[in-house]
């Protein structure tokens, strides 16, 4: 069973992971993250991603993105594990 918000639909509990900050310098820029918050329920970084969006200028964004967008601290082995998924995407 979908949850509606707005008009797309959202399975409840779906997580979404981002492995750099690419998707969300471009979702920041677009003033766009409202929409992955329609889709995803949470969307997690690692804490080595946030700061890098930090650096950038991205600061305020990431704070306004509370609570949707979490930030974890993740194993090497989990971040390996998320730059070799990002990868075979590619």
């Amino acid at each position: 069973m979908t949850s509606q918000t707005g008009s797309v639909s959202r399975l409840p509990g779906v997580t979404c992971a981002v492995s750099n900050t690419g998707p969300l310098i471009s979702t920041f820029q677009s003033n766009s993250f409202s929409l992955l918050t329609n889709l995803f329920a949470e969307i997690h970084i690692p804490a080595a991603c946030a700061a890098e969006l930090e650096k950038h200028g991205y600061e305020a964004d990431v704070q306004a993105a509370s609570p949707q967008l979490v930030v974890k601290d993740l194993t090497s082995r989990e971040e390996g594990r998320a730059l070799i998924i990002a990868e075979q995407m590619d």
